[in-house]
């Protein structure tokens, strides 16, 4: 190909570029490059979901975790989780349980509930806070898909789907919270 052709080619492309540019800006006030850069990028999934628990971890005094035949209780005082193998990874478990997000609010009758795994739960995590008061989250059945997990929160009737990192997240906080040897 000669310089006309590149030439030919070169200008192709310009008048292409020019025109998506004008495209992805249409209806935008900004249109800088960063900020086509900035508005191309998808927000991360969960990020502007709801959350499936508020509270703030330094509030939890006591942690119950149920699952089958294992019953497991640590408490903390001073800020130390007290008979437990690995401290730390209680305070992460605390933490990881509020970036759970709301997949989404799953309408299921009472009689329902068992095909989802919530009667009887899978497993129960209590949050005991310093004021006294209780934070319980039943975990039922995964999805079909395998990639989210039924839980239902304190007393309520709503059962929120959310993701299934909570069943590796309450494995880890079983095996911390299990008596140091």
């Amino acid at each position: 190909m000669g310089w006309r052709g590149t030439l030919a080619l070169a200008a192709l492309l310009l008048l292409v570029g020019v025109y998506a540019y004008f495209d992805v800006i249409s209806g935008q006030q900004d249109v800088s490059i960063r900020s086509l850069l900035r508005e191309l990028r998808p927000t991360p999934p969960g990020q502007d979901a709801p959350k499936v628990l508020h509270y703030e971890p330094e509030e939890i005094e006591a942690i119950h975790l149920r699952r089958g035949d294992v019953d497991l209780r640590v408490q903390r005082r001073d800020g130390k989780w007290l008979h437990a193998s690995r401290p730390d990874a209680l305070d992460d478990f605390l933490a990881n349980l509020l970036s759970l997000a709301e997949i989404m609010t799953v309408e299921v009758a009472k009689q329902d509930l068992p095909d989802h795994g919530l009667d009887p739960p899978k497993a129960i995590v209590e949050l005991q806070r310093a004021d006294g008061s209780t934070i319980t989250l039943r975990i039922g059945s995964r999805n079909p898909p395998a990639t989210g997990v039924y839980v239902q929160i304190d007393s309520s009737e709503h059962v929120t789907l959310t993701g299934a990192l909570i069943v590796w997240e309450l494995e880890k906080a079983m095996d911390a919270a299990s008596p140091g040897e």
